[in-house]
């Protein structure tokens, strides 16, 4: 099944350009900074538990020696986010590591 969305983000309409390349101390800040934003509501505790669950099941990966690619909705152009928008929040992050060859996707979102 192909599909033209992930999440709320239009494919297509997505470029390298629209992620914030991250070291792991940097998507661990720039999460925490996310989380500040004074309109979460009862899902903030979901979300932290969620990423806290997914690292802890990348623990057998060297995170430090990884590069992450952040986006979020919050930040796109709405252009690129499809109409209706149902997503409160979602949040993707791609992770490569060349030695490895293994690429890690973690998205977390309300819908």
């Amino acid at each position: 099944m192909n599909s033209d969305y992930y999440g709320a983000f239009i494919k297509n309409k997505i470029y390298e350009s629209d992620f914030i390349k991250l070291n792991f101390e940097e998507l661990k800040s720039k999460i925490s900074e996310y989380w500040q934003d004074d309109n979460w509501g009862s899902d903030l505790p979901i979300f932290k538990k969620n990423f806290d669950l997914a690292l802890s099941d990348l623990r057998d990966f060297d995170l430090n020696n990884r590069e992450y690619y952040y986006i979020e909705i919050e930040e796109l152009n709405p252009d690129k986010i499809i109409d209706p928008n149902f997503f409160v929040y979602l949040v993707c992050v791609i992770s490569i590591e060349e030695k490895s060859n293994k690429i890690i996707t973690l998205t977390f979102g309300l819908d």
